[in-house]
């Protein structure tokens, strides 16, 4: 079963801040891309979750060959920009 909140532009950049916080902390590396299994462990969500948001074209990756890797830095930087201009277009929430 799904929960949803409405919250304010305000609640929500600050709980992207906290998962990404949250994520950049767990993560061995900030500067390596990290497979979708361990990206998906440091920021809080399922690997199925990771991969859906990843196909919708709303999380960053490098792709090495076939395998896919998630740069957190870049994930950080796009979070970033997204709360910067306004607009707030990533939406990761944790658990």
């Amino acid at each position: 079963m799904t929960a949803f909140a409405v919250l304010s532009p305000e609640q929500l950049e600050q709980v992207i801040e906290r998962a990404v916080a949250k994520a950049l902390a767990r993560a061995p590396t900030e500067r390596k891309p990290l497979p979708v299994s361990q990206a998906a462990t440091a920021l809080g969500v399922s690997v199925r979750t990771l991969r859906r948001r990843i196909k919708a074209g709303e999380i960053p990756v490098v792709r090495v060959g076939r395998a896919v890797r998630v740069d957190l830095a870049e994930l950080r930087r796009e979070r970033e920009e997204a709360t910067t201009d306004g607009n707030v277009t990533l939406h990761i929430l944790p658990g």
